[in-house]
Order: structure tokens, then sequence, then C-alpha cells
């Protein structure tokens, strides 16, 4: 998916970054809901009204330290209270060829462009890193993951929303984005991730990883439905390899991806002889 055919031809223009491949992942940051109430009331009253939102995401954690896995040497974590705004510039953001955010997606209906990411609240920092902020980002990624869950209660992340802070994402210098169209699943989002870095750190561009990603889940015994696997779609051109040489994995992180292959093979068998 591309905003337009202009835009496209832009970021297909637009030189990759051919620095030494670097992960920065960040989410699941920490929020003391009462110091939240009292640092963001301008905020909450205008435009988040409702901080619950506020409360530690499951398998975020998880998802980040599965990226780690993947890049052992080229992953830098930030989560937790580390999770900041101003912990997220002072890292060089440029220099990372992959940036993935694992936190809450916020909306403002009020106020479009305080829609954002959640991060930890900083000194001065209200914790939400809007989407004007975005557009001032100085970056040079090669691909930007949004594996971002749960707006607003009784609200819904539209795919117009994220196709919005992708926007922004490439404005700041981004030459692909996946972000998910609704809420994911958080549980399934973890899994999910691991798998695509797993794809990525073998060489493959992102739109192939992706895609390679979603095929293994087609029949899945838990997560064939594709209200899981279709939400995370590719925006922007994921056509270069992000990654300069595939990962060597140490032979138990083969040995299980193999067994992990083989069991799905397995299922797919037994559902088509259940078919048959």
């Amino acid at each position: 998916y591309a905003p337009s055919l202009n835009a496209l031809v832009q970021l297909r223009q637009r030189p990759s970054n051919g620095a030494s491949f670097r992960v920065l992942a960040v989410g699941n940051p920490k929020v003391d809901a009462r110091r939240g109430a009292a640092d963001q009331r301008g905020t909450a009253e205008r435009d988040l009204e409702n901080l619950s939102l506020l409360a530690p995401l499951p398998f975020a954690e998880q998802e980040l330290h599965a990226i780690g896995r993947a890049f052992p040497d080229r992953t830098l974590i930030m989560s937790g209270t580390g999770a900041r705004e101003s912990a997220l510039r002072e890292t060089g953001m440029a220099q990372y060829t992959v940036l993935h955010f694992a936190t809450h997606g916020l909306v403002s209906d009020a106020q479009s462009r305080r829609s954002g990411l959640l991060l930890a609240p900083g000194k001065g920092e209200d914790g939400l890193l809007q989407m004007a902020e975005i557009y001032s980002l100085e970056l040079n990624a090669n691909l930007v993951v949004i594996s971002a869950r749960q707006t607003a209660p009784g609200r819904e992340m539209t795919g117009e929303r994220m196709i919005g802070l992708s926007r922004a994402f490439f404005y700041a210098g981004a030459r692909s984005v996946v972000a998910p169209l609704w809420n994911l699943d958080p549980r399934f989002a973890a899994e999910f991730v691991e798998r695509f870095y797993r794809e990525l750190s073998q060489g493959r561009s992102a739109e192939e990883a992706l895609r390679n990603t979603k095929l293994a889940y087609v029949t899945h015994p838990e997560y064939s439905h594709p209200f899981y696997w279709s939400s995370l779609v590719m925006l922007g051109d994921g056509t270069t390899a992000v990654l300069e040489q595939p990962v060597r994995w140490p032979i138990g992180h083969a040995a299980a991806a193999v067994a992990s292959t083989l069991t799905a093979l397995a299922v797919a068998v037994v559902n088509l002889r259940q078919r048959g």
C-alpha cells in the first residue's frame, strides 16, 4: 500500500540506509496513572479522556525481547521507564535501519495531530509521541514497525488513522512502514513479530518477510482466521532487504525453527485430510 502513486515514486527514489543493520525496539512504557493524571491533565481532559489506557500491554515485553533474540548484538531495547521521548531522541534515531514500536496507539478525535504512540512520561514530557512530533524526527530507516494496540475505550484504531501515522514516519525519513489496520490480539502480535523478524534475519525484504509470516498462519490451529494475520499491512516501498547478510543462528535456535515448521506442516496435513 502507499498513500499515493506520487508518494510511492518518491519513496522508491529515496536511497536505502546502507549502514550496518541495527534495530531500535521501543515499547511497554512504564506509566504511573496517578502521576499521569497530574502531569498530563490537559491531555487527559481535552484529548484522551481515560487514563485506564495507561495499563501495561500484555506480551509487549515478550515482543521486544523476541526481536533481541533474533538480532542479539544489533538491537537496543527501550522499555519501562526507559521508553521516554527524550531518551528516544538521544539514541540518535537516524543510525537505526529498523524502528519497532510495541505500545498503545492513542487517538484524539478533537485534535487529530495529538494522535500518537504512548511512551513513558519524562520531565517536561506528556508521554505521548504525537503525530506532529513524529513529523519532526530525523530518521533514515528502511523499516518502521508499529505494533500498536488498544486505543481509547469504545474506539478502534482505524486503518485511516494508522495510515495517518505512517505518513508522518514517511515524512520523517522512513522508507516503509508495517502497521495494523485494527487492534491486534496481544499474544498473537508477540508471536507474529517473532516470526516476522526471523524472516528478516534470513536476508528477505520487508514485504517478503511479511508475506511469508502471514502464509505460516493460514493453516495455524489457533490463528488461521484472517482477523489475526491480515491486520498488519506493508505501506511504502518494502522491496529492499533491510539486512546486509543473513544471520547465522545457533544450532539450538535453528533446530527450534525446524521443529516449528514441521509442526505447522503436520497440522496442515491433518486439516487437508479432514477436509477430504
